[in-house]
């Protein structure tokens, strides 16, 4: 079998695609042979039959065990791992990481790390003795296994809780003494290869929570003094900067960028004043005072050395070394001994970094679209050491206290020192390098210095006598970041002459002319500031500029692709509004094949780089400021829709995902302001429909919002669209997410809402709509949601349909038993009319989960059964109106007690009041048999009816019905939802039941004295008080 295993893994690697297949069919089908993987880990660790054939084997065994390893199998399902293949796998993994090439232990120690996430420790019992005995082995190889399997343990319980960390606490017991003696030897060896494993696995097991064996030893001391001693360890400087460091370099390096994050994620964990880690405040307390310092000064010396240019430190590790700087500022025993040294800190350390070099000057010239990426996008180039300093420096001064402005004085002091020198001798290299330095550290800091009243004075002077001089500067660097600065300072009050002023910004309005890609950018950026923050003075000189400035804004954008040119914009629209409207069509249409290029440099460069994505995203933002400033322009707001259109269509899908909320919030704007809604943006509700069902569940509100508005401001369209082809897409929306009960609270919510809008404007066609709506909602009431806003929107949409067509209710509750041929139960047809009431009168019973919008929309949907002529009534259906008469004069009397503002409280004898006018309703009372049964599938494991217990008294019901349906929900939403749904906005509910009950008067006099007649006293009198008619 190992020839024929061996000739099909050397045919994946064929070219012939064939092939490739053909073999990986073969694997693909011997691998459920219990001897396949066995033989498969035999071949992987002979080194006979080459290093290419043992990847693949390595690579093939590791995706199959990460996929089927540990999974259940089906019963009589054929399992790639079965028991035994486990436990031989698991004997020999540690001597096939032992005896592999370094290439193809890579891909074991993932297949081990598989093995470790289910197995271990349970069902891989003596596995952590025979890695003690690699450990301890004489033979090289054994003990790197060992290593390498200790680390695969760590990383599996790295961010464990203290309750699930047993397994890594008894390794760190067990293996760390040998572990701290390999790594010093390893040290003196200049073994950096197992150097680097031993210092990722004291990282792995201690980065979360440091195991008490090491706090209550002094070994901790011993491990942080080890790693000192590696950071310590020079890497000479080579002759030619540009040549690459050698294998034992390359692995020291790597160690100290490891102990480095190690030492910053301690700073970070224990070394805070604001916080200690439960069970560790006396390590927090050591770390503090003694560690941090230890570590600190030895930095300190790293730093002095590389200075003198003793030794290389690569710009990560650089970056890391500054970080931690950075977090000794914040703590009051590393601070206290660094404030001494911040003059040193400030001029000899961090300035050096700043300086224009010459990598800064190639890329200025040869590569301005790279210069400019490195100046704006810091979060890219977060660990490099330029970036690294000037975090440094703002956490210096940003502190407010005396301290950090003594440190910004410190700071001033330095800058104008830079500056004279400059101005001293402006032809020297360092000079002018440090000049670049002193405006780039004045531009970090402006945010700082603004804040301090006291400096602004001299602010100001260094700007005017140091910054603005270099507007006319020959070098086109400091052109360039003195442009940048007089951005940062837009917001400062300035005292100058308004001349000065006035060629400050004609510099400007010149600069975006210019040849120099780095210069017109800062250039176009710094107006785009003033534009944004000035006054409207300002803003009316600048208007005959504002076509030129956007034009150069868009060309820009299209060509450097930079995330701030469109925020730049975005600033210039915000505050533009009539000066940017004439543009606002160019700007959109630019802005549009902006987005489309970003979009697919995004897709072809994928995880590399966030840029092109945070541009396309600011582009699509930019779309919607503009869409709202072009307000009801029609004629504008139809041109754009249909260059948007393809976008709608062709990114509302998975593979555009993050681009989907600023999709949806660009049609809702556009939808909501075009009227009527051009039938070419119609195929967006089905996109919308689509994506919903596939995987926009985090969206559905956006996706609400869009669809009211298609409803609202289109209702015909929608209803005569391709024979209704949409309205059957709005009520599967609803239709789906009754039915399946793994929807979240939300999308429920917002279902509702949309089915409210859908019967609100497709008024034609509620006779179809109604009977949808009703049994769908029914059918989740019965289910007794958990939520009290689920249940009363859902009772929302019942009340909805009775204000809108109670005739088409009454019709459709009578019709009910018709539709349910397979139901063998007799159910009363009234019964499923009365369930309709007694969901209404319940959310409205319950005092602790109602607002007066919520009892109002109730009384609308009830008063509403008195629209409808008496005669029109059915017989049985009669026999129900004093029962809802009764109610309906009851709830107004609690609706005007709430509406007076007098406090909400429960009216005596309510259950009695309810029983007297019983008399009146004996086909309320429906059997408990004949409730407990399905009409067809709404009314399964259904409870007892609220109405029915108020009538049996039973007594604690009352209590019982306000625990069932408490929950968190806001009340506030209730009002929101109320709002956003009732039939008759802005009418009182109390008018308009006055108006339904004053034509039911004089259509029905006689009706009516045989109801008022069923009365109690005290709602007779409540209605002799308030219906004068």
């Amino acid at each position: 079998m190992s020839s024929q295993l061996a000739q099909a893994l050397s045919g994946t690697l064929n070219p012939d695609a064939n092939i490739q297949q053909k073999s990986y069919e073969h694997l693909t089908t011997e691998c459920y042979n219990t001897d396949f993987f066995p033989e498969l880990l035999a071949i992987v660790v002979n080194n006979d039959y080459g290093t290419e054939i043992q990847q693949a084997g390595s690579i093939f065994l590791k995706n199959s065990m990460k996929a089927n390893w540990g999974v259940p199998v089906p019963k009589n399902d054929l399992e790639m791992f079965p028991p035994n293949v486990q436990e031989l796998l698991i004997e020999n993994i540690q001597e096939a990481i032992c005896l592999s090439h370094p290439l193809v232990r890579t891909q074991l120690l993932q297949a081990l790390l598989t093995m470790l996430i289910t197995h271990y420790p349970k069902n891989m019992p003596g596995f952590l003795e025979t890695t003690i005995e690699c450990l301890n082995s004489d033979k090289i190889e054994f003990q790197i296994a060992g290593l390498y399997t200790i680390r695969m343990i760590s990383k599996r319980f790295e961010f464990k809780n203290l309750d699930s960390r047993e397994p890594l606490l008894e390794l760190v017991d067990s293996t760390f003494p040998t572990i701290f003696k390999i790594c010093s030897q390893s040290v003196l060896d200049h073994d950096w290869y197992k150097t680097k494993v031993c210092v990722k696995i004291f990282k792995s097991s201690t980065q979360f929570i440091i195991p008490q064996s090491l706090i209550n030893s002094e070994s901790i001391l011993d491990w942080i003094n080890l790693f000192l001693k590696i950071l310590a360890t020079p890497i000479e400087k080579q002759e030619n900067e540009s040549e690459e460091l050698n294998e034992e370099e390359r692995l020291l390096n790597k160690t100290k960028k490891w102990i480095m994050e190690l030492f910053n994620r301690f700073y970070q964990k224990y070394g805070s004043n604001r916080f200690s880690v439960n069970g560790n405040e006396k390590f927090c307390e050591y770390f503090r005072t003694n560690l941090s310092l230890i570590i600190l000064k030895e930095i300190l010396k790293t730093f002095e050395l590389y200075l003198n240019s003793k030794f290389y430190i690569s710009e990560r590790v650089l970056s890391t070394l500054f970080d931690y700087l950075k977090y000794c500022i914040q703590n009051e025993t590393t601070k206290e001994f660094l404030n001494g040294k911040m003059e040193w800190i400030i001029y000899d350390l961090i300035i050096p970094f700043l300086r224009f070099n010459e990598n800064d000057e190639n890329n200025f010239a040869n590569k301005p679209e790279i210069y400019l990426y490195r100046e704006f996008d810091d979060e890219e180039l977060y660990f490099e050491v330029r970036p690294a300093t000037l975090r440094l420096i703002q956490t210096i001064c940003k502190f407010e206290n005396d301290e950090s402005r003594e440190n910004l004085t410190v700071v001033l002091n330095i800058i104008e020192r830079l500056f004279l020198g400059y101005k001293e001798n402006a032809e020297d290299i360092l000079n002018i390098q440090n000049k670049d330095s002193g405006i780039l550290l004045l531009g970090t800091l402006s945010d700082e210095l603004l804040e301090e009243d006291e400096l602004l004075e001299n602010l100001e002077k260094l700007l005017i006598d140091h910054v603005l001089t270099e507007f006319n500067s020959k070098y086109g660097f400091l052109k360039a970041r003195s442009y940048w600065v007089i951005g940062k300072y837009s917001k400062l009050e300035w005292s100058l002459d308004q001349s000065l002023i006035d060629q400050l910004l004609d510099n400007l309005l010149v600069s975006i002319s210019n040849d120099d890609l780095v210069i017109k950018v800062h250039s176009v950026i710094t107006l785009g500031l003033f534009l944004s923050l000035s006054s409207e003075d300002f803003q009316s000189k600048m208007e005959k500029y504002i076509g030129e400035i956007i034009q150069t804004l868009l060309n820009l954008i299209n060509k450097v692709g930079l995330e701030e040119l469109v925020i730049t914009l975005q600033r210039i629209i915000e505050n533009g509004n009539q000066s940017i409207k004439p543009y606002s069509k160019m700007i959109i249409e630019n802005l549009i094949e902006s987005f489309i290029l970003f979009f697919e440099l995004d897709e072809i460069e994928g995880d590399e780089t966030d840029t092109n994505c945070f541009s396309a995203i600011e582009s699509l933002n930019s779309i919607s400021l503009l869409i709202e400033i072009l307000e009801n322009d029609q004629e504008s707001l139809l041109e754009i829709s249909y260059p948007l259109s393809p976008i709608f269509t062709d990114l509302i899908t998975n593979e555009a995902y993050e681009y989907l909320e600023y999709i949806l919030t660009i049609i809702n704007k556009l939808t909501s302001r075009i009227d009527p809604i051009p039938d070419h943006l119609f195929i967006v509700i089905e996109k919308l429909f689509l994506a919903f069902k596939g995987f926009a569940n985090d969206y559905f509100s956006d996706i609400i919002l869009s669809l009211n508005n298609f409803l609202t401001r289109s209702p015909e369209k929608i209803i005569n669209f391709e024979n209704g082809k949409y309205v059957e897409y709005l009520v599967e929306f609803y239709k789906l997410i009754i039915e399946d009960n793994n929807y979240s609270n939300d999308i429920v919510i917002d279902a509702c809402k949309l089915s409210c809008a859908v019967l609100q404007n497709l008024k034609e066609i509620n006779n179809e709509l109604i009977p949808i709506f009703l049994e769908y909602s029914l059918k989740k009431l019965l289910q007794n949601p958990k939520s009290n806003t689920i249940s009363v929107m859902l009772n929302s949409i019942i009340s909805t349909c009775c204000v809108l067509n109670p005739e088409r209710v009454i019709s459709w509750s009578l019709n009910i038993e018709q539709q349910n041929n397979n139901n063998n139960n007799q159910i009363t047809e009234n019964e499923v009319l009365n369930l309709l009431f007694e969901k209404m009168f319940l959310m409205i019973q319950r005092n602790k989960i109602h607002t007066i919008n919520l009892k109002r929309l109730s009384i609308l949907g009830l008063a509403s059964f008195f629209r409808v002529p008496l005669a029109q009534y059915p017989e049985q259906v009669l026999s129900l109106l004093p029962s809802i008469f009764n109610h309906l004069v009851l709830l107004l009397r609690q609706f005007k007690l709430k509406q007076s503002g007098q406090k909400d409280q429960k009216f005596e004898n309510q259950d009695q009041e309810i029983i007297e006018f019983n008399n009146f309703n004996e086909l309320i009372k429906i059997s408990e048999k004949n409730r407990t049964e399905i009409i067809y599938g709404l009314y399964k494991n259904k409870k007892q009816s609220n109405l029915e217990r108020l009538i049996d008294k039973k007594e604690n019901d009352e209590e019982e019905d306000d625990e069932e349906y408490q929950s968190d929900d806001d009340v506030e939403e209730c009002d929101q939802i109320f709002n956003f749904i009732c039939p008759v906005d802005e009418v009182d509910a109390f008018d308009y039941v006055n108006s339904i009950f004053f034509k039911f008067v004089k259509n029905d006099s006689q009706a009516f004295q045989e109801l008022f007649q069923t009365l109690t006293e005290k709602n007779q009198q409540f209605w002799l008080e308030n219906f004068k008619n």
